[in-house]
């Protein structure tokens, strides 16, 4: 009688591959085959680098995540064995290399709160708060998109500043800036925008009597306050008040007007009003 010898089954797991980190990684044994046409089991086992969890690891086609790489340039190496088996004490090993290189991940800019100023005071922009989950260094870009235009100092650096503008009338300004953050790695800017809203500050006007005079008696005195203005660009009003002196102003005399007129009185001395 002819002995039957059982043939050991010829295990493949495939191609060693290079994948993503955090993507779905398929690692397949359905190139092993038994000479013997007998029906085989499968057990992958993970034999080196980071740990996974493995999923179906004893079917032919099992699968896991690959781990986070660190950062650019960085990889992770992963070996597993594949074992065949027959059921009749035959077995055959492959095994196969994964290797997981770093993916890089675009920076996330983030910009500090609306703000409200007064203007003609300096004011912080700043996106020192943006991130790049890979911990790359940052290059930092800001823009103004809208608004009276404004001179930027450090516009290239987490933290910028500006002199808000002086405002003309009793109006508010919003100014409107953008941050473009990059990785340096990337071409992808990641940006945000923030309003800065600059309020009007009233400025007190500035009164002018005109200059002193020398009049004499009895005659007609006009005092003008056409000198007097308005930083704000304002509608002045005007009053007129006598302080000193022998009382020049009658009860008809019409004090609310950037003009007025009055009669000087009659005096053999000099008098000051």
């Amino acid at each position: 009688n002819n002995k039957i010898i059982n043939n050991d089954p010829s295990a493949n797991a495939g191609f060693d591959q290079v994948v993503d980190e955090e993507e779905t990684v398929f690692i397949d044994g359905n190139l092993s085959y038994d000479p013997d046409n007998d029906s085989v089991s499968y057990k992958w086992v993970q034999i080196n680098g980071t740990s996974v969890s493995l999923v179906d690891q004893n079917k032919a086609i099992t699968s896991f995540i690959a781990p986070t790489v660190a950062k650019n340039g960085d990889t992770h190496t992963l070996d597993f064995q594949l074992e065949v088996q027959d059921g009749k004490g035959g077995a055959g090993i492959d095994l196969i290399r994964v290797t997981v290189v770093n993916v890089n991940k675009t920076a996330v800019a983030y910009v500090s709160s609306q703000q409200t100023v007064d203007e003609n005071t300096i004011v912080t922009l700043d996106a020192s708060a943006s991130s790049d989950p890979d911990s790359d260094t940052l290059i930092y870009r800001w823009n103004q998109i809208s608004g009276i235009t404004v001179d930027i100092k450090n516009s290239q650096s987490a933290k910028a500043e500006f002199t808000a503008p002086k405002l003309s009338k009793n109006t508010d300004e919003i100014l409107v800036f953008e941050i473009q953050v990059s990785d340096g790695i990337s071409e992808t800017f990641s940006t945000e925008t923030t309003e800065i809203t600059i309020k009007n500050i009233n400025q007190n006007p500035s009164a002018n009597a005109g200059l002193d005079k020398v009049i004499v008696s009895n005659s007609t005195v006009t005092l003008s306050g056409d000198k007097s203005f308005d930083l704000d660009s304002d509608i002045l009003t005007y009053h007129w008040e006598q302080i000193s002196g022998p009382e020049v102003f009658s009860q008809n005399t019409n004090t609310g007007t950037i003009t007025i007129a009055f009669e000087a009185p009659a005096n053999s001395t000099d008098i000051p009003l």
